[in-house]
């Protein structure tokens, strides 16, 4: 039998490139400051025929910039490319340099930041990224055309490998969040029958986890209706699960606002996994295909647990929007009874 495919809402994490140096930062630093830009720029991109409008500004850092910086500043700037696609798609970077012997910038003390123990004694640089309704690997494939498409704008040649290889295995993830659309006659079943309940009573006697409950229907059934499971208490729940993370069905507080034929007018069913619930534990990049795995784990079984059928096809369970497409996943989770 056919399960549907859940869809990404958000991801969050840095990734770590030290393969060029400052190169991709000192670059771009180098067309983004002075004419014609003036530190400011919005563009149209097309990215393998997907429109994306792309806005770059900078930010003020918290590092002094170096003497050989050669710039009449007291602080170096950080990049911030910012996209914005079809739908609700987003994708956010952060640029910012890593060097030896950094220093803050109002007291000249160094810095103990996090890449030289995980990356080491070399320059480099910082990506850090938050990305809405793309699969994370989406999001490491658009950084470079974004990137490459401010050259072009400027008539100005970059090295065509930058942001193009994978990133440093420190590189790192902090939230991931993926999501399927239910008729609001299917998410009423799923919360009168007590799914999360029954989860928060079979873990209520089982030493060493915690999870915790919250039901909000004060202003409509399923506003928000969340359980929070510590990494011990998703690992009882469900065979190898390590990483923690929040169940949730959201309802918008004001369903009715929108047309009946709106996809918002029903309720999402998501799972979230991140820092804070999983022992205030970032995770691997390199891992986020084993958290896909664990999330789409959770969010179906937890349909399947009050026999929501999971197939797409002809049931009338599913809504699309605009990023949640409402088809068959291409290989089933395993179910758990």
């Amino acid at each position: 039998m056919t399960q549907v495919a859940t869809t990404p809402h958000e991801v969050e994490g840095r990734w770590k490139w030290p393969d060029w140096g400052r190169g991709p930062y000192d670059a771009l630093s180098s067309i983004m400051l002075g004419p014609p830009f003036e530190g400011y720029l919005e563009l149209n991109v097309d990215v393998d025929g997907e429109p994306w409008v792309v806005k770059v500004t900078y930010s003020k850092s918290g590092f002094a910039p170096r003497l050989s910086d050669g710039i009449n500043a007291e602080r170096l700037y950080e990049w911030d490319l910012v996209g914005r696609g079809p739908g609700e798609k987003k994708a956010s970077y952060n640029i910012s340099p890593r060097f030896q012997n950094m220093r803050h910038w109002e007291t000249g003390e160094q810095l103990q930041l996090p890449w030289e123990n995980q990356v080491g004694e070399v320059d480099g640089v910082d990506v850090e990224f938050h990305t809405s309704n793309i699969e994370p690997e989406r999001a490491l494939e658009l950084l470079p055309e974004f990137y490459a498409a401010v050259f072009a704008e400027a008539n100005e040649r970059v090295h065509r490998e930058y942001f193009r290889t994978e990133p440093h295995e420190a590189s790192r993830m902090w939230a991931y969040e993926r999501y399927v659309r239910i008729t609001r006659n299917w998410a009423r079943k799923l919360s009168s029958a007590g799914v999360l309940q029954k989860v928060a009573h079979f873990l209520s006697d089982q030493e060493g986890v915690k999870a915790e409950l919250h039901i909000n229907n004060k202003e409509v059934m399923n506003h928000q209706n969340r359980l929070f499971l510590d990494p011990a208490s998703a690992g009882e729940l469900l065979p190898g699960h390590t990483y923690g993370r929040k169940f949730e069905i959201y309802q918008l507080r004001d369903p009715d606002a929108v047309s009946k034929d709106h996809p918002s007018y029903h309720p999402k069913v998501e799972v979230l996994v991140n820092k804070k619930m999983n022992d205030r534990e970032a995770w691997a990049w390199t891992d986020r295909h084993a958290v896909t795995k664990q999330i789409d784990e959770t969010l179906l079984n937890a349909l399947h647990w009050e026999d929501i059928p999971l197939s797409p096809d002809g049931n009338d369970v599913y809504v699309p929007d605009d990023h949640f497409d409402a088809v068959a996943r291409e290989k089933p989770v395993e179910l758990y009874e």
